[in-house]
Order: C-alpha cells, then sequence, then structure tokens
C-alpha cells in the first residue's frame, strides 16, 4: 500500500495482467483512467501522466513506477489480488492509496 492524499476512479486499463497485454504505450491513457498492471515496470512510467490511480497485482513499493506514481500525486495500491477481476473493457475502478482499498465496478455485465 502507498500512501496519497485522496482516493480516486476511473476506467480500467489493463497492461500485462494474466497474459492480457494491452498496447498503450504509443497512445497513452485515456484521460482519470486507472492504470492496472501485473507488475510495476518502469516502461509504463509515461503513462501515469493524467492517470487517476495505479494497482497492481505484485512488485514492490519501492519500484520505479511507484516512485513516480508518488511523485505525481497518483493514488496508487501494490500487492493487489486481481483473483476474479476481468480484464478487458467495461471496468471502473476506484483506488486508495491511503487506506488500500481497491474497488472494481464491472459495467460490461
Amino acid at each position: 500500500m502507498i500512501q496519497q492524499t485522496r482516493p480516486s476512479s476511473g476506467p480500467a486499463v489493463f497492461v500485462d495482467v494474466d497474459g492480457f497485454e494491452v498496447s498503450v504505450e504509443s497512445n497513452g491513457l485515456p484521460p482519470r483512467s486507472v492504470l492496472v498492471a501485473g507488475r510495476p515496470l518502469p516502461r509504463y512510467a509515461p503513462l501515469l501522466m493524467g492517470a487517476s490511480g495505479l494497482v497492481t497485482k505484485g512488485g514492490s513499493e519501492a519500484a520505479h513506477l511507484v516512485e513516480v506514481a508518488r511523485a505525481l500525486g497518483v493514488p496508487t495500491v501494490v500487492g493487489c489480488d486481481l483473483e476474479g477481476v476481468r480484464t478487458g473493457g467495461g471496468m471502473l475502478v476506484a483506488v486508495d492509496g491511503h487506506s488500500g482499498a481497491v474497488h472494481v465496478l464491472d459495467l460490461g455485465h
């Protein structure tokens, strides 16, 4: 869990989660999206500009991507259990970096 000042929410953009990978590096994230990644890889750092949150399945709170998120004030939760979360479109994610809470609403069903 990473301490941040405010909870935030937005549509989920999944990158490299359980074999599901979307190439968003060239286009960036849609505004106010929550980046959901399997691991906090440095190559995702440019995607944090304008992001409303970061959630990773694994990794360390000392990872470069997490440090960038902290510097940008992006609410972040590291080590989130994404079991049962459907990857793809139609997901709204709320991230509270202070409490470590991540809420997922599946708008596709």
